[in-house]
């Protein structure tokens, strides 16, 4: 597993402040390895209050599955690793493609400009 970069640790230690709050965990029982029901006491209701929590907090939106198939804090801490990569401006260039690979596409209206003026250029000929 690659080392994560400052964003990724930083979005790690908002989570674990905002899981142990709207948990009433210590944060030191937050370790990857911790079990949400088993060790953690996660619920249905504190599932979906911690889930809408983590999507305004970090502006993502979790699968309708994810409390499903994610049985670990680890694996949420994943997860949202995952989804703030898909959204990040970055994600493209580190894939090796470049951000703007969309951007010629966009001036290709501009290079047929000359030709949007080709009847201004006529103009002087249709003037008696």
């Amino acid at each position: 597993m690659s080392r994560p970069g400052a964003s990724e640790r930083l979005a790690a230690v908002r989570l674990k402040a905002l899981s142990s709050d709207l948990l009433s965990v210590p944060e030191g029982d937050l370790r990857r390895d911790a079990r949400l029901v088993e060790d953690l006491g996660l619920d249905s209701l504190a599932a979906i209050e911690w889930g809408m929590a983590i999507e305004d907090e970090f502006e993502v939106a979790l699968p309708d599955d994810a409390w499903t198939v994610t049985t670990s804090y680890g694996a949420v801490e994943d997860l949202l690793a995952g989804l703030l990569a898909v959204q990040a401006p970055d994600a493209q260039a580190a894939d090796g493609q470049a951000p703007d690979a969309q951007a010629p596409d966009a001036q290709a209206p501009d290079a047929q400009a000359p030709d949007a003026q080709a009847p201004d250029a006529q103009a002087p000929d249709a003037q008696p």
